[in-house]
């Protein structure tokens, strides 16, 4: 990325009837693809996500989806996009604007997975080790699906057409570190920071 980031936040709108963490799902999903059409059209993902409201405690990704981009026409394009659009009822854009040269610290947003499928890891371990499915039943019988408290959205799998949690940890730094802005095909922090600020 190159030294001026800017950014827009889409503020989410539910009402009685969608939730906000439906709608988040819808949001994430439509910028996923636009993420992956990214990587095909240029080799890498030009837009990256933030959640300025994310609560642990809440166990809440919040109500806003902040887009980062190193070019303004970038995220013009991401927030205009048909899969975007056909949310606007339930969005509020805001304006696209420089980040703000005070800022409050840095953050990363990283996609985190757990082993939470008992039985798609007893098939695993009977594929890898050669055994049985009753077999590898037996070696997971005292198998504790793991805890964690962790904000997550739920999507579709755009292979398998499968629900997943997509869970997403927050990481807050005091200092910026030099390494290179790169985001992955969900636009999460794969590598160096985003400004962190209200």
């Amino acid at each position: 990325m190159g030294t001026t980031l800017y950014y827009e936040d889409l503020i989410l709108l539910p009402d009685q009837e969608i939730s906000v963490s439906f709608l988040m799902g819808k949001v994430i999903s439509a910028l996923h693809l636009i993420c992956i059409e990214s990587e095909h059209a240029i080799g890498a993902v030009n837009i990256g996500l933030a959640f300025p409201r994310y609560s642990k405690e809440k166990r809440s990704l919040g109500n806003v989806v902040r887009l980062y981009a190193q070019n303004p026409d970038t995220l013009r394009n991401s927030s205009s996009d048909s899969r975007i659009r056909r949310l606007d009822e339930y969005i509020r854009k805001g304006e696209i604007t420089p980040v703000p040269s005070a800022v409050q610290g840095y953050v990363q947003y990283r996609r985190m997975q757990f082993k939470e499928n008992k039985a798609r890891l007893i098939r695993r371990h009977a594929k890898r080790h050669d055994l049985d499915i009753n077999q590898a039943t037996k070696q997971y019988t005292d198998y504790k699906i793991p805890a964690n408290d962790l904000p997550y959205v739920k999507l579709n799998s755009l292979s398998s057409q499968q629900s997943f949690r997509l869970y997403i940890d927050e990481v807050r730094l005091e200092t910026k570190n030099d390494n290179t802005l790169v985001f992955s095909s969900y636009g999460l922090t794969k590598s160096g920071v985003l400004p962190y600020f209200s």
